[in-house]
Formats: structure tokens, C-alpha cells, sequence
């Protein structure tokens, strides 16, 4: 493994996780009523779009993971 490129992805996945996880709890101020007003199927259609696409992009990265391992044992 090359040790450059691994500690590149780890520090810019750990920046970008981060900044995932603040945006995705600023999401509970929404739950104030004296500003919002929502219904439960809004916000069962909003996490369903967030586990989406976390989904989609989780596969993708397993994905290359099980790609470089398959070339690394030819």
C-alpha cells in the first residue's frame, strides 16, 4: 500500500466525514415548531434521500476497495 496515498485518504475523508456529520445535526434545528412547520412524511423522504445516497456512495467505495484487491492478487 502505497503509505502516501493512504494517509491523504484518511485525512480527507476524516475532514469530509466531519463536515457530513456537523451539516446532518444542524438538521435538528429544524425541529423547532415556533419556526418549521413539517409533516412526517417530509421527513421520512428527507433520511430516506441521506440513507440513499450514503448507500450508493458506501457501495461505490467497497466497490474500488474489491477492484484493487482483485488486481493486486493477479
Amino acid at each position: 500500500m502505497n503509505e502516501l496515498k493512504h494517509e491523504n485518504f484518511k485525512r480527507i475523508a476524516q475532514n469530509r466525514k466531519n463536515k457530513i456529520i456537523s451539516t446532518i445535526e444542524q438538521l435538528k434545528n429544524l425541529s423547532n415548531f415556533s419556526y418549521y412547520e413539517f409533516t412526517e412524511a417530509e421527513i421520512k423522504e428527507m433520511f430516506d434521500e441521506i440513507s440513499s445516497k450514503s448507500e450508493e456512495i458506501k457501495k461505490r467505495l467497497l466497490s474500488s476497495c474489491k477492484k484493487k484487491n482483485k488486481k493486486g492478487e493477479m
